[in-house]
């Protein structure tokens, strides 16, 4: 879902005033809580991008597989059965 809602917010955050702010208050925790825990700014600019990489890294991952699974596995399994039938029409011949 962070994959899918940050694609939409970059998109429609750009025409609707104030989407855009989501993901910049999401940016602004991710630096604030990284930059407490290991006292250092420079460590908390770098996780805010890590962040964002890791999440839609694993969303596109959880994507990709959901496709797989979901879309190709009835793809797969129709066009096995038209091959199935084809072949015995071929051999009844």
């Amino acid at each position: 879902m962070f994959t899918i809602g940050c694609c939409l917010l970059l998109l429609i955050g750009f025409s609707v005033h104030g989407l855009g702010l989501f993901l910049a208050l999401y940016a602004l925790m991710v630096f604030v809580d990284a930059g407490i825990r290991n006292r250092s700014l420079l460590v908390g600019l770098l996780a805010m991008p890590a962040a964002f990489v890791q999440l839609i890294g694993y969303g596109a991952g959880f994507l990709r597989a959901w496709w797989r699974q979901r879309v190709w596995a009835r793809v797969n399994l129709r066009l096995s059965r038209k091959i199935s039938i084809s072949n015995r029409l071929a051999y009844a011949a």
